[in-house]
């Protein structure tokens, strides 16, 4: 065990001292900078301070006065209206006010490319963790040391694991850093409120964004695990980069382009949330969180276990 800790502090130091990551860190800031001046010189749709409650109470009525003047309206419309609904009243009646674009959570859920950067940084992490092994031959020298070639391995899934971890965790601080500056920090304490099968949901709104990222990171880790098992076979990172990172974009138009077929939601494209900024008028449809984390696991599996029998075979 202390000898595969060893090797693991290795591998860290190699990766997040690297001057990619450091490239890497600077564009996050200012991509994080740049989406908050923009977001500070847009015009806030949020309702007034003053007038937020009469606000909600005349989008009400407008939605009832919607139904009632549409009687040939899809359900899932009239369900979507009537949590409009539902939510508008619950702020109302507990003095929540919406929360308005132009604020740390506003930044947050705006911020959709920062999920993209935070994929490709992961990919292109998971791809030169073990190619740059090949191209500078610090693999026969890892090798040559008392390590297994499982354990070799097994330090490297690990890094890879843990980047979009990592990337996710530096992207929120940065955004609640430029948000705060730009926008103060008073809706660090502010309610989300939602609607879920026809009851109330209310949690913080800063928990709820970080629990969604969170789980997109997990997402992420089985295209990871891909773009690991490319580097191992391909041993160029080049190559292995764009073949992950292209397969990672066409499966979101793969999804889109095929969401009516049974078959599509056996990949893993659809589970990984790529797609929803790419395609924000598009109605997909939803699937349990079990049955998403259970194809997405499968497809780790599969790719680790592809790793490792490959590399177990590959002449150094």
């Amino acid at each position: 065990m202390n000898r595969f800790y060893n090797l693991l502090k290795i591998e860290f130091k190699k990766t997040f001292s690297s001057t990619f990551i450091f490239i890497a860190l600077s564009i996050f800031i200012f991509f994080i900078f740049f989406a908050t001046n923009s977001l500070s010189g847009t015009v806030e749709t949020a309702p007034r301070d003053d007038y937020w409650m009469s606000e909600l109470n005349d989008q009400n009525l407008n939605i009832d006065m919607y139904i009632s003047e549409n009687p040939d309206l899809d359900a899932s419309k009239i369900a979507d209206l009537i949590g409009i609904k539902e939510i508008n009243l619950y702020r109302i009646e507990n003095n929540l006010q919406p929360i308005k674009n132009k604020s740390i959570v506003g930044l947050l859920q705006s911020n959709n490319i920062a999920y993209l950067l935070i994929s490709i940084v992961t990919l292109i992490v998971a791809t030169k963790i073990i190619t740059d092994e090949f191209k500078y031959d610090s693999i026969k020298l890892l090798a040559s040391q008392p390590f297994r070639r499982s354990e070799i391995l097994s330090s490297k899934l690990l890094i890879v694991f843990i980047t979009p971890f990592i990337s996710m965790l530096i992207m929120f601080i940065l955004s609640i850093l430029f948000g705060g500056i730009y926008f103060g920090v008073d809706d660090l304490s502010s309610v989300y409120v939602g609607y879920v099968d026809n009851a109330i949901v209310r949690q913080s709104y800063m928990l709820f964004i970080f629990k969604q990222w969170v789980q997109q990171s997990i997402s992420l880790i089985s295209i990871s695990t891909m773009a690991l098992f490319l580097g191992i076979v391909f041993k160029n990172a080049i190559i292995s980069i764009l073949t992950s990172v292209l397969t990672y974009i066409l499966g979101t138009y793969l999804t889109v382009f095929f969401i009516q077929y049974e078959w599509i939601k056996y990949t893993v494209f659809p589970h990984v949330n790529y797609y929803l900024y790419v395609y924000d008028d598009v109605v997909l449809p939803t699937y349990s969180v079990e049955f998403s984390y259970m194809i997405v696991l499968l497809y780790l599996v599969i790719f680790v276990c592809g790793s490792f029998i490959v590399f177990n075979k590959k002449e150094f």
